[in-house]
């Protein structure tokens, strides 16, 4: 009975496993000047030079040179305000 139970969970978590393993990984860059990043909504930020920038989709990441700091920009979706937003 428990390898029965056992198996059914593993195809459980098995079977949703593949979407995210299909998904591609991010791009990396290190920036060699100041630029600009467009997130796919057509939010830009400014990443400084020598900081790593990660794209995915609905994401971009801003890394320090040195490691210690890491900025997430995560499009959320339209949404009126803030309150609208959690309110979903």
């Amino acid at each position: 009975m428990r390898a029965m139970w056992t198996a059914m969970g593993a195809a459980l978590l098995l079977g949703s496993a593949p979407p995210l393993l299909a998904q591609s990984p991010p791009a990396e860059t290190a920036t060699t000047a100041d630029r600009p990043v467009e997130t796919p909504a057509g939010v830009t930020v400014t990443a400084p030079k020598a900081w790593t920038v990660r794209t995915a989709p609905r994401l971009v990441e801003l890394a320090a040179p040195e490691g210690d700091l890491k900025i997430a920009v995560v499009d959320i979706g339209p949404s009126a305000d803030a309150r609208a937003f959690f309110d979903q």
